[in-house]
């Protein structure tokens, strides 16, 4: 739930969709199916009378139907979705030639719930300006105009970081442009460990006694696409990511290299896999919401970080979260974190970094962390941990509203 794209959709696709919808025949196979199994037995009916499965664009379509004020479906994704399934097939790959042609998007996987798009750039774009060049992006169906995650891609479909002119994963996600998320800001949580424990990399060795490089631990509820758990696994460190979705695991891994980059995507709830584990975190980071919050209401609790969080995490481990609302839901979020963790006896700052403006994104969105107090964080370490690091895109913009927004001595007073 990231950024809201500016292109519409085509408005002839739509208003040809909706006089069809609206003069459907008898499906061949039947009525639409309502549930889980009938879509299952519609599929093997179908696909026994040889016929072939719909336009890969069917979900985004049905999500652009229920989003769309004033349309019979407005706000009824299910409905939509089972009866876009009656429309002649050629007109949604009418809409995909019509996407293409005006906006470059190429669908290259969908389920009901999520869709992958690749966009392919207008000949003379600069790729990595301003968001420029060919992309892939992460969309859920019901919310079809927010990009949940994105990369960088090459001509071919690959994910692509120029490096020494070396292709590899792991590039930050891009901060602006068409298919921009502000959510790679969320891996800013790994330089403000670094900088909070002075970058201390390194400890004894339980067999030899010597030393040997540490490798931190971070911990990803809500791996999307797995871009940000990806910037931090090629960046050295074990990561973990947890994802309810099996739509999105399936996308992760096909099409944003999950499994390339090394990340253990784990399938389950956050709240319980925090629960569940003995594996203590230096990084935790928060990116679910419910369709309306984020984080959900579920995890804007007290307990959810006394019970869950707080015994997941080593002394001076950092926490980023994926905040959405307004500056009383920010507050009260705030609020919360402050007294769990003071309850706990965990000493620590709780602070909101903005968006840069450059993103363009409305002050809903922000940042919270979750730093340890004493570590005297500043200015000054957070630019030698941030800067160089390839942890975010415009690393400058970001460590300017971090450093910004830190706490004072004085802020932390009153």
């Amino acid at each position: 739930m990231i950024k809201i794209m500016s292109c519409p959709a085509p408005t002839s696709f739509l208003l040809s969709s909706i006089g069809q919808i609206g003069r459907l025949a008898t499906r061949r196979c039947g009525s639409p199916p309502t549930s889980r199994i009938d879509h299952v037995v519609h599929f093997f009916a179908t696909a026994s009378l040889g016929i072939p499965p719909p336009p890969l664009c069917l979900g985004y379509v049905a999500g652009l139907h229920a989003s769309s004020p004033g349309n019979p479906w407005s706000g009824h994704f299910d409905e939509a979705y089972d009866v876009l399934q009656e429309v002649d097939p050629q007109v949604l790959l009418d809409f995909e030639r019509e996407m293409l042609e005006s906006e470059g998007f190429v669908f290259r996987h969908s389920t009901k719930s999520v869709s992958v798009i690749d966009r392919v750039a207008p000949k003379g774009e600069a790729a990595g300006k301003d968001g420029g060049g060919n992309t892939r992006f992460l969309v859920f169906n019901d919310r079809p105009k927010l990009v949940q995650s994105a990369i960088v891609i090459n001509a071919e479909g690959e994910e692509l970081a120029v490096a020494g002119g070396q292709r590899r994963l792991g590039a930050p996600p891009p901060l602006c442009g068409p298919t921009a998320t502000h959510l790679g800001g969320l891996a800013l949580a790994a330089p403000l460990w670094m900088a909070a424990t002075k970058s201390q990399r390194r400890e004894p060795s339980a067999q030899n006694g010597k030393s040997h490089a540490y490798r931190p631990r971070a911990v990803v509820l809500g791996a999307g696409g797995c871009t940000v758990p990806a910037v931090l696994s090629l960046a050295g460190w074990a990561v973990t990511a947890v994802e309810p979705s099996v739509d999105v695991r399936e996308a992760a891994t096909r099409y944003f290299g999950a499994k390339e980059a090394g990340i253990d995507l784990v399938a389950g709830c956050g709240e319980e896999y925090l629960q569940g584990t003995t594996a203590l975190a230096d990084v935790l980071i928060v990116d679910a919401e419910d369709g309306f919050l984020a984080p959900p209401r579920s995890m804007r609790d007290e307990s959810f970080w006394t019970g869950a969080v707080i015994p997941s995490l080593h002394q001076n481990a950092v926490v980023a979260v994926n905040l959405i609302g307004d500056e009383r839901e920010r507050m009260s979020l705030q609020e919360t974190v402050k007294l769990a963790f003071r309850d706990a006896r965990r000493p620590c700052e709780v602070w909101c970094c903005p968006v840069p403006a450059i993103a363009n994104v409305s002050d809903r969105h922000s940042i919270l962390f979750v730093t340890p107090t004493g570590s005297e964080l500043d200015a000054q370490k957070i630019r030698e941990a941030t800067l160089g690091s390839n942890f975010v895109e415009r690393e400058m913009e970001w460590m300017e509203e971090a450093t910004a927004a830190l706490p004072t001595p004085s802020s932390r007073a009153q």
